[in-house]
This record gives structure tokens, sequence and C-alpha cells, in this order.
């Protein structure tokens, strides 16, 4: 049976407060992440980034996030305020989850929904709708002539991946054994090899219900279906592969999980994301690790995934974030502005910051990014074959961190995420970094034990001739993300 996460109701309705579990939940008052000065009040309670809705009709119906606060769980309140909105779903209301609903309503609605139990709200947020972040959408496929034989030996891409020993990869026995890292992005293809079983369909929140006339979100558990969170776009998969595949990953034994948090052509909803971190926060295996190398898609600090992202961290799971591929400061972007999150910028074949990745003091580390990184097929069950895709941006940076925490989480299962980004940092090389301004951290991901990447694996040389060559080939054409192309985004 499906298991229903979030609760639904109608205009009227009592099952609103059955979300509610034993004891007093950790509410959105009491988090630490920064937030911007709020411009726009409702009722006297923060409304933010209400710029997105300034071309919205005070008539049209909106969804929204509205974050709870203590006075919400006194008796009785939850349920009247169900009454006042058009529709309400919430999240699991409990102590290491951010407590929010989500109601359908229009400004009029809104406005007088607020008014009424004010009290009760700390905030509220649109629910808008997101992307993936742009420049990563340029995944590219090139013709590879395979050395491999059978479903894949390692023995055949090496050359190509010279993103593997420039962190160290071939210089540790750890592989991430027991370490659960869920990927939140497009989805995965769990049936390809180079997961060698490892991967598991767990959430899908882009699925939704008719509910009469009107289309409700209702995301589901997958129960290992493996029809369940599927990826259609290929980038979620290829994430994925460079966290944990066996021959493209970072930690090649680490348990891979996908949490399916973008839809068709890489479009999706604010909701969506918190739907996933509230699902990994509430019901997470451990030791885990997040790594989301998706954003909200648009310029601004947005509280709710803020406030999601650090409850997570609190609830023990490291998350690692994309810092995203605008050439901006990732502080002004989500979820990467985060101080709980470990978030990540891009490196290249020179170790140099590509000129697309973002950067400044909210950038914990660099990983490689650019420059052909090869990862499994959305669109193939196996490496054989004729095409392996190629994917730059800071996700695919962001993976080599996920995969790198599920290692030190091997290592150490019981500790906690501060002390995971402690000792991501104390390995990191120092300094090995160009193109970085006055405010980055000058910190190259390293893995290896021998803390010398000049000499940890002959295979850095080995790769030099075959990625120039790769780099001289004609570039291919983008693949096309539903009825848009790739470079259009």
């Amino acid at each position: 049976m499906v298991f229903r996460l979030f609760v639904f109701a109608v205009i009227g309705c009592a099952v609103c407060a059955s979300g509610l579990r034993a004891g007093v939940p950790f509410v959105s008052e009491g988090f630490r992440t920064p937030r911007p000065a709020a411009t726009n009040f409702v009722a006297g309670v923060p409304l933010y980034n209400s710029r997105s809705l300034q071309f919205v009709s005070r008539w049209a119906l909106k969804r929204w996030v509205v974050a709870l606060n203590q006075d919400a769980f006194a008796p009785g309140a939850l349920r009247e305020v169900c009454v006042g909105a058009r529709f309400v779903y919430t999240g699991q209301l409990r102590k290491t989850g951010l407590s929010f609903m989500m109601i359908q309503a229009n400004k009029s609605e809104l406005t007088n929904l607020v008014r009424r139990f004010a009290s009760s709200i700390d905030f509220v947020e649109p629910d808008v709708p997101t992307r993936l972040i742009p420049t990563g959408l340029r995944v590219r496929f090139r013709q590879i002539k395979s050395r491999m034989s059978g479903s894949g030996q390692r023995a055949g891409f090496a050359p190509l991946l010279w993103n593997l020993p420039r962190v160290g990869r071939r210089d540790t026995l750890v592989e991430g054994r027991g370490v659960h890292v869920y990927v939140l992005d497009t989805g995965i293809r769990t049936t390809h090899v180079e997961f060698e079983g490892r991967a598991v369909p767990t959430f899908d929140a882009t699925t939704s219900r008719q509910d009469g006339n009107t289309l409700v979100p209702s995301p589901t558990e997958c129960n290992g279906s493996p029809t369940c969170a599927l990826d259609t776009e290929g980038h979620g998969t290829h994430c994925a592969s460079t966290a944990g595949g066996a021959n493209f990953g970072i930690a090649p034994k680490a348990i891979v999980r996908a949490v399916k948090i973008m839809g068709l052509g890489g479009q999706g909803q604010l909701s969506w994301q918190l739907f996933g971190l509230d699902y990994v926060s509430d019901k997470g295996e451990r030791p885990a690790v997040v790594s989301m190398s998706v954003s909200v898609g648009k310029k601004g600090v947005w509280v709710s995934i803020g406030a999601a992202v650090e409850t997570a961290v609190s609830a023990g799971i490291v998350v690692v974030v994309a810092a995203g591929n605008e050439n901006d400061d990732a502080c002004k972007y989500s979820p990467s502005f985060s101080p709980f999150a470990i978030t990540v910028g891009a490196s290249d074949y020179e170790n140099a910051r590509p000129q697309f990745s973002n950067y400044g003091s909210c950038v914990t580390v660099f990983a490689p990014g650019d420059q052909f990184i090869l990862g499994a097929s959305g669109h193939s069950d196996t490496n054989d074959g004729f095409f392996a895709p190629t994917l730059d941006g800071t996700e695919v940076a962001c993976s080599h961190v996920s995969g790198a925490a599920a290692l030190v989480l091997e290592r150490f299962p019981d500790y906690r995420p501060m002390d995971v980004r402690k000792e991501l940092e104390r390995r990191a090389l120092k300094g090995a970094l160009t193109n970085l301004g006055p405010a980055d951290s000058n910190l190259l991901l390293f893995v290896g034990d021998s803390n010398d990447p000049l000499t940890v694996s002959e295979e850095a040389r080995v790769s030099d001739s075959w990625h120039s060559q790769l780099a001289a080939a004609p570039a291919p054409k983008p693949i096309m993300l539903g009825n848009v192309s790739a470079d259009q985004l």
C-alpha cells in the first residue's frame, strides 16, 4: 500500500490536526538560519518573496507555505485554521521537522486567514515554480569508443575520469558502505548497472491526485516500486552516479536513494523540495547524506528552504547543496545561502573556478564540476555501448562532495553534520585553486589518504592525453528536455 505522507483537507475539515504526533513540535520560530529583512507583511506576519507575485491578480488562486509557531499547537488551533483555507496539506508535525502547512487561496483569502490566526503563524511564502540550475542542464552526450566488457569495468572509462584521481578517490579503501545518500533531484534510473543494485526508489514529491475538479499534491513513498521516482531527464541519475556509482562514483558502495523533487523538463515547485527534505528528516535511514544538486531557480533567499535544511541537519543528516551556476555570490541563492548546508562550488581540469560557478563566503569547498565529468545515463541501464553522458556544473561538484561525506560517515558513523563538514575541510587541499575572490575558501575536495594528489595514481597522468583528445572532439548537439533545448534554459 502506498503511504501518503501529507494530509489533505477541504474547507471545514477536521483532519488537518491528524498530522500531529505526541510531544512538542520543533517549530519555525526556533530556527537559527538568518532571514532577510521582511519588506511585506500580512496582518503583521512576514510575507517573504512576495515580489514573485507582483503580476498575479488579487483574485488568482495561489499556493502558499504557511510556517507555524508554537501557538499553533494550542488545543483546537490547527482545526480552526483549516476552516479558513480553501484546502490544506501539511508536513509531518514533529519535534525534528519544519512545521508547515500548504494552502491554496487568493490574496484576499490569505489576508483574511492570516489576520485571524496571526498568533499561530511564523511567516508566509509563496509556493513558486522551480527548475534545475540553468547551466547544469547542458548535458552533452559524447561518443566513447569503450574498452569495457560485460556490465562494465572501471578500467574502461578510467582514462576519462580525471576527476576521480584529482580528488584522491583511488587512494583510499573507504567506499561509503552502510551510508545512505538521498539524491533530491529528477529521480534515479535505479536499474542502471552502475549502481549494482544499491539504488533504491524511495520517495516521489512530484505526484498528485484528482480531488473533484482540483489536482492536489499527493507525495508518495515508493516502497521499492521500480516505477516510482523514475528519472525522465537523466540529471538525477548522472548526479547519483557521481556520488555513488561503481565506475563514476566517489562512494562506490554507498546506498543511493532516489527522492524525486523535479519533474518533466527539469521543472518543479518550491513545495516539492520542502516535501523531500521533510521526508528524509522524518523517515530517512541513518547515517545519511542529502545531495541537492538543484536550487529554487530564482535569485533570493527562500526562508522555508533554509528552515527545511536546518531541520534536516538538526535531525543528524548531512546536507550538501550546489552553489549555483550564475557566476554570482552563492549567498544570494537558495539553498546555497544556508549556513547549515555544505555548499559546493565547481573547479575545472586546471584547478580553476569556471566562470559559471557561484562563489563567496557561503561556499564551503570546491570540487570538479567542469570539462567532461562522465556519469551514468538516465536513458539506458548499461555503461556499455556508444554514448556516455557528461555533465558540467556545480550540481556535479555537489555530487562529488556528497560521496565524500559518505566516505567520512563510513569511517565515523556517529559523526554529526558539523563533524563531517570539519573533516572534509581538514582533508581538502589548501591553496590549490585559482580564479577565486577574496571571500572564497581556497579548499579543493580531497578524499585520499596520502594528501599528495600528484602521486596518488598513474591514472592522473594517463588521463591527460585522453582528456586532451576529448576536448578537441567536435561539440555534439545538446539533448532536448521535453520540448526545450537545454541550451535555451
